[in-house]
């Protein structure tokens, strides 16, 4: 008698499962409590950058995305991985992909574009919450509860485990000094230390501050126990890598948002130049000399799209014909989002844009009074600002940007930040452009 389909696949389930059973395990990402957070960074970490689509009912922002994305066996993640940054080799993407990068440059060339006040501040809000934010993934010893859920057919039960914490770059910025305060490498199974993370709230944000844990007066040596020595580090890539279908994205944006990135990319499109096909000449098969060189068609090379922030994007974008409706009601409308994700939505710990660490703090977006407003309008062309970020660049107040003051002069997004020099004047920095 022939086997029937299910067994044969209850064969190849068995055949394809480890020995022992199943097994797998739960509460492995780190969340940062209001006070100190007192952490063992080990191994390497893992720089992502991503964004954040979803709405933030405590700003009463809409965000990006519709809430019915974050709903559903095909919801998107609250923050997604931004497919323009290539993980595997913490490096660029050589294949420029995200929407929401795109939008980025939307916004930008319309708020270089408009002299309207109040259109500009719209387009420059929209791009401060478009912009791709860098953070960095780390295995860590929670001091404060160094277990997680280890889930087999037997049960769940709790053992010594690694988390995984998110490190926004306003943390990192102390965590640097602390590297260089310690003159070592703070990881180190040997002569590695403990570092506290302070998470608290200035009234408008929340905050990130990290400093060496100290015995008396010195840093306190924290050798890692044979126990510890022996836990298996999470491999960050696979389990912070999720790639969020492009498609997913784009159409998940809001109407009005989606009207200005196809606007947008069809003038884009539009200014670059065609891709002629490259003439080859190849030599003839040895069997004919005497025919005629054969000839073939080469694609072009693609045209590659610029990677985030405002540089070299086009001046302008087309007016609407026909606006979706003002994008201020539209933030005031809708403001029951879908709820919070698991961690198994987008492996991470439950955090909103403020907790996480780097996230700029936008201006506040425009209230229930101006709900009335038409969509701001893309004005006619205008020469775009200079790539460093400076020149006719919309007037900004970044004084409550989580990197504000923070700046690395050569980092590409540095360099085309719109408050370069504001940022260099609060380090101390003098630029030499």
């Amino acid at each position: 008698m022939a086997e029937s389909k299910v067994l044969e696949k209850i064969k190849k389930l068995r055949e394809r499962r480890p020995k022992g059973g199943r097994r797998n395990t739960k509460d492995i990402f780190f969340t940062f409590l209001d006070g100190d957070n007192i952490v063992r960074l080990v191994g390497e970490f893992l720089e992502v950058k991503t964004h954040y689509v979803a709405g933030n009912p405590k700003r009463k922002d809409r965000g990006l995305c519709i809430p019915d994305a974050f709903k559903g066996d095909d919801s998107i993640p609250f923050v997604i991985n931004c497919p323009d940054w290539d993980l595997a080799n913490e490096v660029a993407a050589p294949e420029q992909s995200c929407v929401i990068c795109k939008l980025n440059r939307a916004a930008w060339a319309s708020a270089d574009a408009t002299t309207d006040p109040e259109e500009k501040k719209w387009f420059t809000d929209l791009a401060s919450k478009t912009m791709a934010r860098t953070a960095l993934k780390w295995n860590v010893i929670d001091r404060r509860s160094p277990f997680i859920i280890q889930v087999s057919d037997d049960g769940e039960k709790k053992v010594l485990g690694f988390k995984i914490a998110t490190f926004g770059m306003e943390a990192w910025g102390d965590l640097e000094g602390v590297f260089d305060q310690v003159g070592c490498d703070i990881t180190d199974p040997d002569r590695g230390i403990d570092v506290n993370v302070v998470r608290g709230h200035n009234g408008t944000r929340t905050t990130y501050s990290a400093k060496a844990v100290l015995d008396g007066m010195s840093v306190r040596v924290t050798p890692l126990t044979e126990e510890e020595r022996a836990l298996e580090l999470h491999d960050l890539r696979r389990v912070c890598g999720r790639k969020t279908d492009t498609a997913a994205v784009l159409n998940a944006l809001h109407g009005d948002l989606r009207d200005l990135y196809d606007m947008f990319v069809e003038k884009e499109t539009a200014e670059q130049p065609p891709k002629t096909p490259r003439r080859v000449a190849q030599s003839a098969p040895a069997s004919t000399p005497e025919a005629e060189p054969q000839v073939s068609e080469v694609p072009a090379e693609p045209v590659r799209t610029p990677v985030r922030t405002r540089e070299e994007v086009p001046a302008g974008v087309a007016k609407p014909d026909a606006p979706k409706g003002p994008p201020a009601a539209a933030a005031a409308s809708s403001p029951t989002t879908a709820a919070a994700p698991s961690d198994d939505d987008f492996g991470e710990d439950e955090f909103g844009e403020d907790d996480f660490g780097d996230a700029a703090a936008s201006p506040p977006s425009a209230d229930a009074s101006s709900s009335a407003a038409e969509t701001p309008a893309v004005a006619d062309a205008v020469p775009a600002a200079d790539a460093a970020g400076d020149g006719g660049a919309p007037e900004v107040d970044p004084s409550e940007w989580d990197c504000f003051g923070s700046i690395e002069p050569d980092h590409k997004e540095c360099k085309a930040c719109v408050a370069r020099k504001k940022c260099a004047a609060k380090a101390g920095i003098e630029l030499d452009d």
